[in-house]
């Protein structure tokens, strides 16, 4: 019996049931294989959203500290300026601007240097700009990429007040110096005085009597210059307080001024009937006295010098006035500067006496000039309201007896 053959039919039916099951198990692998790709997906897109929202969270983060480094760069008072590897400026602060001025972006470092700074720095690296400003210059180079950070500190103020220290440092070794010898002066000085006095009398001639008289007036002089001394290196804060009436001083000043004036120079005093004040008689004495004298010696020959009081609010203004030839402005504030002088002859102290004896007693000196011309210096203290009574009478008979000094 011969084998069974298929026929074409069969064949093809065989063929279809097999390409049949292939496609179905192709599509089961398919499915499968979409699946294991729908959840790498998802798996990816999870990562990346985690990704994501981690990415702007520092990007949120890294604004918030753009912002801040920005704006303490904005507030900084030094200057930083940076550089790019070329050497040319792509950003500055305000604090930069305001001590080199603005236009700086597009500048190279150079060019800003040999603009804007007037001298070469030294090894500290501070230098002079043309502005004024003295500043301290300090760079370091950037890590992430070529460039520099420039740091401009302004140090005028600093080394302002060291030289101020130096100097008042320097003043107080002067001034220790100045007492010593000042106090070593004393009997001497007193000695020649009460001599001096001796020599001028009714038993000597009109001659000796002149140059008794200027002796005595130089020895006087040279007495004022050792008390300034002395006051300057105490402190001016006096001894015990004590209350005074303002007329009583007027009254020391033109007994003390009477034998100083000549060539026709009028001191003349107004009324201060009523105003009080609290402090060293001896110390406010000599202050006055040293405006007084101080008016004399800049006034000419025939010169009109005005003492006068009068109440501002809480305060006693007493001012020294008169008509010469005044203050330049630029002179104005170092005349109350210890030792300074425009005479050959000046210790530099009275003034500074008097803004020291002012501001020991709670008050200020203030400079201005007079009405008429010349220079007007006053007193400003603190007033108190209970009238004083002067010792052997009253006020308003000191002011009769002082009125005019010529």
């Amino acid at each position: 019996m011969s084998p069974t053959t298929n026929s074409p039919t069969q064949n093809r039916v065989a063929e279809l049931e097999q390409a049949f099951n292939e496609f179905t198990r192709t599509s089961l692998q398919l499915e499968e294989a979409y699946r294991e790709l729908e959840e790498r997906v998802e798996i990816l897109s999870s990562a990346l959203a985690q990704a994501q929202d981690e990415r702007l969270v520092q990007l949120a983060e890294k604004e918030k500290l753009a912002d801040r480094l920005q704006g303490l760069l904005e507030t900084l008072p030094a200057g930083v300026i940076v550089l790019d590897g070329d050497g040319v400026i792509q950003e500055c602060n305000p604090g930069a601007t305001a001590l080199l001025g603005d236009e700086l972006a597009g500048h190279t470092w150079m060019e800003i240097v040999e603009d804007r700074f007037a001298m070469e720095g030294d090894a500290a690296g501070e230098f002079m700009l043309h502005s004024g400003y003295e500043v301290e210059v300090r760079s370091c180079l950037l890590q992430a990429h070529s460039g520099r950070i420039v740091l401009i500190n302004d140090i005028t103020e600093t080394r302002r007040m060291q030289r101020v220290l130096t100097r008042n440092q320097r003043l107080t070794e002067m001034g220790q110096m100045n007492a010593r010898l000042a106090h070593q002066l004393r009997t001497p000085l007193a000695t020649a005085l009460l001599y001096a006095s001796q020599l001028t009398g009714k038993n000597g001639t009109e001659r000796s009597n002149k140059y008794a008289g200027k002796i005595l007036g130089s020895l006087k002089s040279l007495e004022r210059m050792v008390n300034d001394m002395l006051r300057f290196a105490g402190g001016n804060s006096g001894g015990s307080d004590e209350e005074i009436a303002i007329n009583e001083l007027f009254a020391e000043v033109a007994a003390h001024m009477e034998a100083h004036l000549g060539d026709g120079t009028i001191l003349e005093f107004g009324a201060a009937s009523g105003l009080n004040i609290n402090g060293n008689r001896e110390a406010l004495a000599g202050a006055l006295l040293n405006l007084a004298n101080n008016a004399v010696e800049n006034s000419s020959a025939g010169a009109h010098i005005v003492m006068s009081a009068a109440r501002t609010d809480d305060e006693a203004v007493i001012t020294v006035s008169d008509d010469g030839p005044g203050i330049a402005d630029e002179l104005k504030q170092k005349v109350f500067e210890p030792f300074y002088t425009t005479r050959s002859n000046g210790t530099g102290l009275g003034l500074a006496v008097v803004a020291s004896v002012a501001r020991a007693h709670g008050g200020r000196v203030e400079l201005r000039d007079a009405d008429e011309g010349g220079t007007a210096f006053s007193i400003v203290l603190p007033v108190i309201e209970t009238p004083a009574i002067p010792s052997g009478r009253k006020a308003s008979s000191i002011v009769e007896a002082v009125g005019e000094v010529a």
